[in-house]
């Protein structure tokens, strides 16, 4: 072999560097779940993110595929941390790529290799994902060109040297300009099944250090991107959940002990007799103590849900609301939007925040909900989220008691939960609040409370509430 072929090895070893992966990849279904060849395009469409995926001759880069852009992007975080030049080029050793990737090092793990490189070589992808301020307008494939150099030994056998890998622009911006990577654990390659890795993606994406992330089941399967009917799917989550073998995170399935979630989908008219898996909550929780875990902030037993009053549960007056936080894509910056639901009449209140510091948060409910009298703002129940933490501020300036949710239990706030979701069909996540002006906050907030409600007997909200603070003024 020519000097002049051979690739340049001067890279570190990846084995003991900190590994990291892409954001976009492992929040959105980019791969193949299965070994098996799979022929068929992968379709994804949800608000304004577009995915297609084509297959090349050995069909769509499969998730095990993906381990290589795992690699590559570790290696160029690491340069990127060191100060190193960079470039689409990447040159590693195989033998460290398939050591770290547990793969062994006999002939079918490196036949398994190249295999690997031209499924993402040749598999097509056209998204609506920016990286560095680009969209892609035309298809793209994992990487653009690789390389591999053999040595022959001295029995004549030949040997793997080096690997040369070029990255397409979209993922090498992401990486290297937008610094869209996260960490993940090594374990994440000894996981053997597909649905398994998936999970741990979207758990590491979604959940990462805070104290828990639900999701309906229907919804978690079109994030996965199974190509199972759902009752399959569903079937190969139990055994996962049952398992337990995913690295840093918990699965669970719940079907809504308060029946508040459920009661909220009835409100829309859901026959909930045919709908029982669209009533799954699956609750993902991090196996590590989390900053956040129970707030980080101390809630006396009296301001928690089970020390809530019976008025305030069976919903027999006017001023009980619920609270939360709407957050939107972190490119968009740290601005988001409190939603406040009255408990009785449904009606939704919207604030714009800048940050999640409690207190602006706070203050912005004030400002909301002062003007009310006071037998309209008698409490608030929040979640457990430290953007609450100086709920007392609220029961000293406008008399709100406010009361906790348990940890992990989003449903006891069914009726917001069930409103953020009419919201999101005029704000989806991909929203950027700088282009939202407050008359269009506010307009929202006007046309979902003037929109006929079925257990309010096909009441709008806002009618609702001022015939109940007109009975509470005249008593």
């Amino acid at each position: 072999m020519a000097a002049s072929e051979q690739i340049d090895l001067f890279l570190d070893s990846m084995i003991d560097a900190p590994l990291r992966d892409e954001q976009a990849t492992l929040e959105h279904p980019f791969f193949s779940l299965t070994k098996r060849p799979q022929r068929e395009p992968m379709i994804y469409d949800h608000g304004a993110i577009s995915i297609q995926v084509r297959p090349g001759p050995r069909g769509i880069a499969t998730i095990w595929d993906r381990d290589v852009l795992i690699y590559c992007a570790s290696i160029l975080n690491d340069r990127l941390g060191r100060g190193l030049p960079l470039e689409r080029k990447i040159r590693f050793a195989a033998h460290d790529f398939l050591k770290l990737t547990g793969r062994g090092k006999g002939l079918q793990a490196y036949t398994l290799f190249l295999d690997a490189l031209e499924r993402l070589n040749t598999t097509s992808v056209k998204t609506t994902i920016a990286a560095g301020d680009s969209t892609e307008r035309r298809g793209f494939t994992w990487i653009s060109a690789w390389r591999v150099i053999e040595d022959t030994r001295p029995d004549g056998t030949r040997r793997m040297r080096g690997v040369e890998v070029e990255l397409c622009d979209w993922m090498y911006r992401a990486i290297v300009q937008d610094r869209r990577v996260l960490s993940i654990n090594p374990q994440y390659f000894r996981l053997h099944s597909g649905l398994a890795r998936r999970l741990y993606q979207l758990a590491r994406k979604h959940c990462g250090r805070q104290p828990n992330w639900s999701i309906g089941l229907v919804r978690l399967a079109e994030k996965v991107g199974t190509a199972q009917d759902l009752r399959f799917f569903k079937r190969d989550l139990k055994a996962i959940i049952a398992k337990d073998g995913v690295p840093d995170y918990t699965f669970t399935m719940t079907r809504d002990p308060n029946g508040e979630l459920e009661a909220a989908m009835a409100e829309q008219g859901i026959d909930m007799s045919d709908l029982k898996n669209d009533r799954i909550l699956v609750v993902v929780t991090p196996k590590f103590e989390t900053s956040h875990q129970g707030g980080g902030f101390h809630i006396p037993q009296a301001n928690t849900i089970a020390y809530r009053p019976d008025v305030i549960n069976e919903r027999q007056r006017l001023g009980d609301w619920e609270c939360d936080l709407v957050q939107f894509r972190k490119e968009f910056g740290n601005a988001n939007l409190t939603t406040i639901v009255e408990r009785k009449t449904r009606l939704l209140v919207i604030v714009r925040n800048q940050s999640r510091h409690s207190q602006g948060v706070m203050k912005g409910i004030k400002s909301k909900l002062g003007p009310y009298p006071a037998q309209a703002r008698r409490s608030i129940t929040f979640d457990r989220g430290s953007e609450f933490a100086n709920y007392s501020y609220l029961k000293s300036e406008i008399g709100a008691e406010g009361f906790f949710c348990k940890p992990q239990a989003p449903w006891q706030k069914g009726t917001n939960e069930n409103t953020n979701g009419r919201m999101r069909r005029f704000l989806p996540r991909e929203t950027d609040l700088a282009t939202v002006t407050d008359a269009q906050l506010q307009a929202i907030a006007d046309k979902m409370n003037a929109t006929p409600r079925k257990c309010l007997g096909f009441i709008a909200p806002n009618e609702a509430f001022s015939r109940l603070l007109t009975v509470e003024n005249a008593s």
